[in-house]
């Protein structure tokens, strides 16, 4: 049995070196017993070789082997390999076109002889790439060219280089939303309303692989300053964009950990001290710590807007009342149309001995369940009839009993054919629940405070588009 298995080995052997003779000598003339045949040694892989490199701070290990074969098999060998010289590569760049630079020294290690006795196969090659290859120039086609070589011993011609080519792959972080953003609008009358909140993310563009890094943003404000300068040139809307001051906004610190591949933060903004005007907060990522990983120069604007404007109270009907109403029509002025299907009061009545009129406020509409603290204002657009208002009063309180004038217009549409909105502009209302449009006189000129019937059960009366309630 012995005896079978050492004739069975030198056979494998044997077919090998037929093998690789057949490789390398082609059309010559094969002698086995040639002694160049009773010893082979080969790569096990040759050619240029792409090496996937993460750069992720850590060394990578190629491996491949050192094969023997032959016709003896009781030969104990030698290998060398050898990295080709500077001079060398440019040699194999001017013959083959290609324009490869040799990786450094210091970027790898290679073990360079190999010894093998009479029972050894094969003897493992490893080349470890460190992990400072990712500090290298990009754009630049490194390579690790190897070759075999024994003094003594056949090398299969085949199976004698290997060039190893580190492709080096960088996970990059990027923030999620560049395109152009609502402006943060905040009033400085606001004073229960003095920050804000814009949501943002942060993403790595690859399977995070238990990678701990954190991230930085750009904080030179003449870099910031130069971002503003060039948003305004591509937006060109005519705005006059200037930075937000580093006091007005806070970014958290960013850290990924474990597996996280998205990472979700909130950029707070404060009005302190801003003026009226329109800034601008450019958010671009500046450097990854702890990992050489690369950033995205994409960068996030947000557009800050200062104003001294009272902002929008979102009424519902539950907000509304009016002391005279045709059908279900009051819900019409909250509705944002702006059109002829607003609210008016009754124009006909047969079912009551006397029109409805308040001899003080004639026909009102009182906005209730308010909370207005400091300021209020309001816009009250008209419809394209015939029975618009015209003198008009405001009044503010807590409850009917306590009402107090706080406006008068005495001819708020003097042209309602070109502008059908009046602007109340700031009205000083502190601590008020409710508000009373009170319409004493309409556009004909008839006192809404001693309303007759006309025309049997006709009622004069007065009608709106829209009411919109501004309050701080």
């Amino acid at each position: 049995m012995k005896i079978n298995k050492i004739i069975l080995k030198r056979a494998l052997l044997y077919a090998a070196a037929l093998s690789f003779a057949l490789s390398s000598c082609k059309d010559e003339a094969l002698n086995f017993d040639d002694p160049a045949f009773s010893s082979l040694l080969y790569l096990g892989t040759v050619g240029e070789v792409p090496v996937e490199f993460y750069n992720v701070n850590q060394d990578i290990t190629y491996s491949t082997f050192i094969g023997k074969g032959g016709t003896s098999t009781d030969i104990s060998r030698e290998a060398k390999l050898k990295v080709w010289t500077a001079e060398e590569l440019d040699t194999y760049n001017k013959s083959t076109g290609t324009n490869y630079r040799l990786l450094p020294a210091d970027y790898y290690t290679l073990e360079m002889t190999y010894a093998f006795d009479t029972k050894d196969e094969r003897k493992p090659l490893q080349v470890i790439l460190k992990k400072n290859i990712g500090q290298l120039e990009r754009n630049v086609d490194y390579v690790l060219p190897i070759e075999l070589t024994s003094a003594n011993y056949t090398i299969n011609k085949n199976y004698t280089r290997l060039f190893l080519k580190p492709v080096i792959i960088t996970p990059k972080i990027s923030l999620d939303n560049t395109a152009k953003q609502d402006a943060v609008n905040l009033s400085i009358r606001d004073n229960k309303v003095t920050t804000a909140q814009v949501k943002t993310a942060l993403m790595v563009n690859m399977k995070n692989q238990g990678w701990s890094f954190g991230v930085s943003f750009e904080d030179n404000e003449s870099k910031l300053a130069s971002l503003v300068q060039e948003y305004k040139t591509i937006a060109n809307d005519g705005i006059n964009y200037q930075l937000l001051p580093k006091a007005n906004y806070s970014i958290p610190e960013v850290a990924f950990t474990g597996s996280e591949n998205k990472k979700e933060i909130e950029v707070s903004i404060n009005r302190k001290g801003l003026a009226v005007g329109n800034y601008l907060l450019p958010l671009s990522l500046k450097a990854a710590t702890g990992m050489p990983f690369d950033v995205s120069n994409e960068v996030r604007y947000i557009p800050v807007k200062i104003t001294d404007e009272i902002p929008k109270i979102q009424m519902t009907v539950s907000n509304l009342f009016a002391n005279s109403t045709d059908g279900n029509s009051l819900p019409n002025i909250i509705n944002g149309q702006l059109d002829d299907s607003g609210w008016q009061s009754e124009w006909y009545n047969a079912g009551i001995s006397k029109p409805i009129s308040d001899p003080k406020y004639g026909i009102y509409i009182d906005l209730k369940n308010l909370s207005i603290s400091a300021a209020a204002r309001l816009i009250l657009t008209i419809k394209t009839t015939h029975n618009n208002p015209k003198h008009i009063q405001i009044y503010g309180g807590t409850s009917e009993s306590n009402l107090k004038l706080i406006h008068e217009n005495s001819n708020c549409y003097p042209n309602s054919a070109t502008n059908k909105k009046y602007d109340t502009g700031v009205l000083e209302s502190n601590g008020i629940t409710m508000l009373r449009i009170a319409f004493l006189s309409n556009v004909n000129n008839v006192d809404m405070r001693t309303l007759q019937f006309y025309s049997g059960s006709y009622i004069q009366n007065v009608s709106m588009a829209e009411v919109e309630l501004f309050g701080l």
